[in-house]
């Protein structure tokens, strides 16, 4: 509940810092909200939006519509109360979702170390209080319920691998991972990925087999998979007619075109690939901890000792994590652990795909893995610390976590939007 409430007043601040529609990419998001509610029907990349509204949603028109979809009521109902309003309503409810995350990240350290409550709600404060993750949640944007949901998925595949699969966990599993691609197409992932989990899962008692509830893992895996192709699949050929294949891919790399590309780093910069590489890691990693958009495409950072900091607690968190997977001997939570790992590495490799056509180095790309990062985190700190100074030291880190978005807000974000007259689009 204290890590809920920091929470939502870090995230109230940073709605109150940064000015409408100056959120990572929120006008536009804010704008598939507005045609949705407007009667516009789903948008189209590439469409030549014929509008009396300021409100479009231009590129982020690719997107699935499931998290826009949910906006609809809420800016329904505060847009006679002005756009701002509405903006400030949606980003209340952005928040609200983001709690979930927090609460998943929780269950997902107690499933797999139950003996250190200290790692499960240090899991939940990462979570939720990690600067990028704060901040990202407090704006109009499809990504808290993109890592809602799919933290839900992970989770639901780590108790069918710890606890068993039933076939009504198999059909829940793959609704959320149905829906999870209806909300943003990193979540096609968890497709092969949670089927393939369930794989993983204790094979039902040789007297237990013929009942429905107690089909092989096998089976259960094919159910997750036909259920979530059942709830996207319209999505995924709706994309294939207009774009040409499933993910609309290359649509989405015509229009952004001229968008930052690795050529541009290699050729006019001169940097080796190691060096632009090496620059991704940067970005990805400052990105990670603390990032925040600004005025005319700038980002803005928090001083360089912060990201120090941070990243000795993950030195002694992985020190740490690698001691307690070595030492681990249940076999199911072993095997929920590869399925975390799994998560993180097809995440990190997504990443690296798609900073080999754009540079795109945010590390919101990566985030909706974010459970598997904070069970790793958490779980890794505990194990290194002492058990009479686990919980002070825990609160300790996490308050870290939260003071440094209060540093955000008032030293970087709030002095960035004043310095120049802003101007509402």
């Amino acid at each position: 509940m204290v890590i809920a409430a920091v929470y939502l007043a870090l995230g109230a601040l940073y709605t109150w810092a940064v000015p409408p529609w100056q959120g990572a990419d929120e006008l536009a998001h804010f704008g598939y909200v507005a045609q949705l509610a407007r009667g516009g029907g789903l948008p189209r990349l590439g469409q030549v939006e014929v509008t009396s509204s300021r409100f479009t949603s231009s590129y982020e028109a690719h997107q699935p519509p499931l998290y826009y979809l949910l906006c609809v009521p809420v800016f329904a109902g505060t847009y006679p109360l002005g756009p701002h309003a509405a903006t400030y309503a949606l980003r209340a409810f952005s928040l609200l979702i983001g709690l979930g995350t927090g609460a998943l990240a929780y269950r997902a350290a107690r499933l797999l170390l139950p003996g250190v409550p200290q790692a499960a709600w240090g899991a939940a404060g990462m979570a939720l209080l990690l600067p990028s993750q704060t901040s990202l949640f407090a704006t109009v944007n499809n990504d808290c319920l993109t890592e809602l949901l799919f933290s839900l998925a992970l989770v639901l595949t780590v108790v069918g691998i710890t606890k068993g699969t039933s076939m009504r966990l198999a059909v829940v599993t793959g609704v959320v991972v149905g829906l999870g691609i209806l909300t943003k197409a990193t979540c096609l992932l968890l497709l092969p990925l949670c089927p393939l989990g369930l794989l993983l899962a204790p094979a039902p008692a040789p007297a237990a087999r013929h009942s429905q509830q107690h089909k092989s893992p096998a089976w259960h895996a094919a159910v997750c998979f036909a259920v979530a192709l059942l709830v996207s699949g319209w999505w995924l050929w709706r994309n294939t007619v207009l774009y040409g294949d499933p993910m609309g891919m290359k649509a989405l790399e015509a229009y952004f075109s001229r968008a930052p590309k690795p050529d541009y780093f290699l050729r006019r910069v001169g940097l080796t690939y190691g060096q632009y590489w090496m620059l991704v890691a940067t970005w990805g990693w400052k990105s990670f901890f603390a990032s925040f958009p600004g005025i005319g495409n700038r980002t803005m950072f928090l001083p360089v000792w912060l990201y120090w900091l941070y990243g000795l607690t993950w030195l002694a968190a992985i020190a740490g994590a690698a001691s307690a997977i070595r030492q681990q001997t249940d076999e199911g939570r072993r095997r929920a652990t590869l399925l975390l790992a799994g998560a993180a590495a097809l995440l990190l490799a997504s990443y690296a795909r798609l900073n080999s056509v754009f540079f795109w180095a945010q590390a919101r790309y990566i985030m909706p893995g974010v459970v598997a990062f904070a069970v790793a985190w958490a779980g890794g700190l505990a194990r290194v610390i002492p058990p009479r100074l686990r919980t002070r030291a825990m609160a300790a880190v996490l308050a870290f976590l939260a003071a440094a978005s209060v540093v955000a807000v008032f030293a970087v974000i709030r002095p960035h939007f004043s310095v120049l007259p802003f101007r509402q689009p």
